[in-house]
């Protein structure tokens, strides 16, 4: 009987060890792959900015990207700093942004009226959503508010 329980006992060990291994392995690929999104996700936004100031350089500027397809009153998606650039390169151009949407209004630093993206939203010629890298959830959640296009700021500074 007493050999049977230190069997069990080393079968248990072993069991045990094994899954601490594979937990420490787990909690390590969970890690690995949020800095990978991160590290993607940073790299997508130097590719656009690095864009962004390619057309500056150029004499471009977004609101011919608005003008050309008929759009002067815009909305803009997500007042982080991409959102807060683009404010400050429409002011003064004949395309009027006419608020802003963002998840976390009390987060928003904006001289601009910001919205929730889930309440009233006025209509615009576009909404502009400047966190790309969330385009696609963003896209579809707004399509189910608003009946007018919804662009992302990455697709108007690669058409350009």
């Amino acid at each position: 009987m007493k050999k049977i329980f230190i069997g069990a006992l080393g079968v248990l060990s072993i069991f045990g060890t094994a899954a601490g291994w594979i937990a420490t392995a787990k909690k390590k690929n969970d890690l690995i792959n949020y800095k990978d999104f991160r590290i993607n996700k940073f790299k997508m936004y130097f590719d656009v900015t690095n864009e962004w100031v390619r057309l500056k350089n150029q004499g471009k500027n977004l609101d011919e990207f608005f003008v050309k397809n008929g759009w002067s009153d815009i909305a803009i998606y997500g007042m982080g700093e991409l959102g807060n650039r683009l404010l400050e390169e429409l002011k003064g151009s004949s395309v009027t942004v006419k608020y802003a949407i963002d998840e976390h209004t009390d987060n928003v630093f904006s001289d601009m009226e910001v919205k929730e993206p889930n309440g009233e939203l006025t209509p615009v010629d576009v909404i502009v959503v400047t966190p790309f890298f969330e385009y696609e959830k963003i896209e579809e959640k707004l399509m189910n508010l608003v009946e007018y296009p919804v662009v992302s700021i990455e697709d108007i500074i690669f058409s350009m």
